[in-house]
């Protein structure tokens, strides 16, 4: 359990210090996206993981990736609520 948000929070960390990073000369953001993305998406919690599908869906070549690589099941796309709470994007 501790191991898990150990994960959470570095990949939290990467993420903002990618975001943070990412408008600078030094191509330093994306290197930082790609390790945090993927520790959210394997140790955040279920309403975190749907948050970012719902984020990538928005962005189609990230969503192709997700999906090759296998980070996005089926099956939590297709659960996922939609903003009125009824179930579907």
């Amino acid at each position: 359990m501790l191991l898990r948000w150990f994960f959470i929070s570095l990949g939290g960390v990467a993420v903002i210090g990618g975001l943070a990073t990412l408008p600078l000369p030094i191509p330093l953001g994306i290197p930082l996206l790609l390790i945090g993305l993927p520790l959210l998406l394997k140790y955040a919690p279920r309403r975190g993981r749907l948050w970012i599908l719902k984020l990538a869906k928005r962005h189609p070549p990230l969503y192709r990736q997700l999906r090759r690589i296998k980070w996005v099941p089926e099956e939590e796309v297709a659960e996922s609520p939609g903003r009125d709470g009824t179930g579907g994007g």
